[in-house]
């Protein structure tokens, strides 16, 4: 029986594969969600499209931005204005009014996310 409870260590994300292929390509260097990433060390990035396991990645540093700084927050996010406001919609259109942005860090697999995360 496993007594660790991991769901404080690991966030998942639901990311289209496209933009997968963006962080696997070194593009993509920050992950905007719009819940806070609370306590999470590592991200598990799962397609949008089929539900398949695309990846994990360390999550480096962590920052809150209001809305205010929406065209920081694109800008770091890698993507278009147009895909940005479709995943965030603007407080007036029923988005959140802050946003959670994470540095991208190292590729992680199992054996290391097992070894390292039971510290």
């Amino acid at each position: 029986m496993c007594g660790r409870d991991w769901s404080s260590d690991v966030c998942s994300s639901d990311l289209r594969d496209r933009f997968f292929d963006l962080i696997r390509a070194g593009k993509k260097r920050y992950e905007v969600r719009s819940a806070s990433f609370e306590d999470a060390r590592i991200i598990v990035y799962v397609s949008a499209e089929d539900g398949s396991f695309l990846g994990m990645y360390e999550i480096g540093e962590t920052m809150v931005c209001d809305r205010s700084d929406d065209a920081e927050a694109m800008r770091l996010s890698g993507i278009s204005e147009k895909e940005f406001y479709e995943l965030f919609p603007p407080v007036d259109m029923g988005g959140t009014s802050k946003l959670w942005i994470a540095r991208i860090g190292m590729p992680i697999n199992v054996e290391r996310l097992l070894g390292g995360l039971g510290r």
